[in-house]
């Protein structure tokens, strides 16, 4: 399924994200129509994923774990950047740490394809730095997760494969160096060795 589809228009703003949270702490948006008409519209695996973004925009990393499996990996394309592959616990323990975003931007979703077991989506992260610059950049999410029987009824994620705007992402990271204390080289090896989607 492509949310490129006909279906709502985005100004009409359903409610997608999970039930606690309100229209205005919502964080997922749609730029082209799309099929969704509310939450309960969403499949399992859709709401996973969907939970995994609201807590990276919240930095609920309880609710993160939740959301991947014990068996998940994150890897950060393309391989040439030189990032290494992180298993569940040293991704979560980055994304802790390793945060230079302030909590609560926006996502802006352009296009999803979903089919059993995989999700890809393709959207713009709208943040601010906590050193005060605005962070705009793209990605390509790529998602595996379970199916409902093989882990307590809940997809989890297995996998998440990201490709990001490289050239952006180097260049914003020398300005936090630069803000940061004047240290950019360092700065630069120490935020695509220990990057997340949170800079996501």
């Amino acid at each position: 399924m492509s949310s490129s589809s006909q279906g709502l228009d985005p100004n009409d703003s359903p409610q997608l994200c999970p039930p606690h949270h309100t229209a205005a702490e919502c964080g997922i948006h749609f730029t082209h129509p799309h099929p969704y008409t509310s939450y309960t519209s969403l499949s399992a695996q859709l709401r996973t994923v969907f939970h995994f973004i609201q807590s990276l925009r919240e930095w609920d990393f309880e609710l993160l774990e939740g959301t991947l499996s014990e068996e998940f990996r994150m890897e950060v394309l393309p391989r040439s950047l030189g990032i290494p592959g992180r298993g569940k616990e040293e991704w979560v323990r980055t994304c802790r740490e390793g945060n230079v975003l302030e909590p609560g931007y926006r996502l802006d979703i352009m296009d999803i394809n979903e089919s059993p077991g995989r999700i890809w989506i393709h959207a713009t992260v709208h943040a601010r730095a906590k050193t005060g610059q605005s962070y705009e950049n793209e990605y390509l999410l790529m998602f595996r997760l379970t199916t409902p029987d093989e882990e307590s009824g809940t997809p989890k994620i297995l996998e998440l494969k990201e490709f990001m705007d490289s050239l952006y992402i180097t260049n914003f990271a020398l300005d936090v160096g630069r803000r940061g204390g004047g240290k950019g080289a360092g700065k630069v090896s120490a935020f695509r060795g220990r990057r997340r989607w949170v800079i996501d």
